[in-house]
């Protein structure tokens, strides 16, 4: 990472501070404005923007005029070790894939109220902010207690065809990986985890959980490879547009 890629990840971590506290209001909204119009060197806004975009970012079928929406999870103050900003990060680069292929893409971040009022919130953000989505995503990634617990799974709720699609492009991008292991696809019950935001969804949603933080050689070789990892999620969103969605 470069200094200046160090320094924008500082500035966006006070912003978030401000964005995610409990509570965060406009008056918040306005911290991390003015954190981002004061603070971040004119230099480093030129040096993103005029930054070539990588080989790989072009050349996704099936996404131009889609939109994709993702949620990155957890919500503030939930999940394991780094998973929410870790998360962003993934979500920011899938984000801009989407878009560098013609599509477009929305994060909304979760809110802090209880996991059903929660639920039901997030289904009616989507109706008025995003009503002709086409896929629904939450990020996330495993932990447990324990180091032996490995693998990543999909989850959805309805039809299986996107969790399926996904699972399919890590399956091929990660098939020689000692650290790769497949726990498949997996459809949630009504009070499973994941259950209300898999359920609630109106449109093709998933839940992903590509790895186990709690595993060392798991973490270890996910952890840094962010990009890759955005392009397996988008070539599977882009799988699932083209074979089954009309």
């Amino acid at each position: 990472m470069t200094r200046l890629e160090k320094q924008l990840v500082k500035e966006m971590a006070d912003c978030l501070f401000y964005l995610d506290r409990p509570g965060a209001s406009p008056v918040d909204e306005e911290k991390a404005k003015k954190i981002l119009r004061d603070r971040v060197p004119k230099k480093m806004v030129k040096a993103i923007q005029s930054a070539p975009a990588p080989g790989s970012i072009a050349n996704i079928p099936g996404l131009a005029d889609k939109l994709i929406v993702l949620w990155p999870g957890h919500q503030p103050g939930g999940g394991t070790t780094g998973e929410r900003a870790w998360n962003i990060r993934l979500a920011s680069i899938m984000r801009d894939l989407i878009c560098a292929n013609g599509g477009e893409c929305k994060l909304f971040r979760h809110s802090l109220k209880p996991y059903g009022v929660r639920q039901n919130a997030m289904r009616s953000k989507m109706i008025s902010d995003a009503p002709n989505a086409v896929i629904n995503a939450e990020l996330h990634y495993n932990g447990v207690s324990y180091d032996s617990a490995h693998g990543h799974e999909f989850m959805f709720y309805g039809t299986p065809a996107l969790a399926g699609a996904v699972r399919d492009s890590w399956q091929a991008t990660f098939a020689h990986s000692k650290a790769r292991h497949d726990n498949g696809i997996r459809k949630v019950g009504e009070s499973d985890r994941g259950a209300g935001f898999l359920r609630k969804s109106p449109c093709a949603s998933i839940l992903h959980e590509p790895f186990f933080y709690s595993n060392p050689s798991e973490k270890s070789f996910y952890l840094a490879r962010l990009e890759e990892i955005a392009r397996v999620n988008v070539v599977g969103y882009s799988k699932y547009l083209m074979e089954f969605s009309h």
